[in-house]
Parts: structure tokens; C-alpha cells; sequence
């Protein structure tokens, strides 16, 4: 029974580990500016957290429509 027990807390403690692994990676893919400066334009997004997430999504399946929006909202910024 001792066994039993104790390898059920290890996998538990396992899964736990995988899944606050796994949301730190999605927090730094998704939400984070991962060291990029503060004043840098991000295409599609207007400088929030959920904006961030969405135009880092829609980058995966929309990449034509986020370069577009950034060549003519952001790229007047470099001029």
C-alpha cells in the first residue's frame, strides 16, 4: 500500500511539474515581449497583454494579413 501511495504522489507531482512547464512556455511564446525593447511596434497588437497573444496566433494562420497591417499601420514608425 506504502508503494502504491507514494508512486501516485510521484506522478502527481509529475503531471503537476509538465503542466506548470508547459504554462510558462505558453506565457513566454504568447504573452511575453521575450527582451524586445519596450518601444518597438508589435504588428496587430496595441501594446496589452491579450493583444500580444492574438497577433503572436494569428501570426501562426493568418502570417500574410500581420505583415500587412504591420507594412502599413507600424512601418510609417521607421520612417
Amino acid at each position: 500500500m506504502l508503494q502504491r501511495l507514494t508512486a501516485g504522489w510521484l506522478f502527481a507531482i509529475a503531471v503537476a511539474a509538465t503542466t506548470v512547464l508547459f504554462l510558462a512556455y505558453v506565457w513566454n511564446r504568447f504573452f511575453s515581449r521575450q527582451g524586445l525593447p519596450r518601444g518597438l511596434p508589435w504588428a496587430g497588437a496595441d501594446g496589452t497583454c491579450l493583444s500580444r497573444a492574438k497577433s503572436t496566433w494569428r501570426s501562426f494562420f493568418g502570417l500574410q494579413e500581420v505583415i500587412q497591417n504591420g507594412y502599413y499601420t507600424v512601418g510609417d514608425y521607421f520612417r
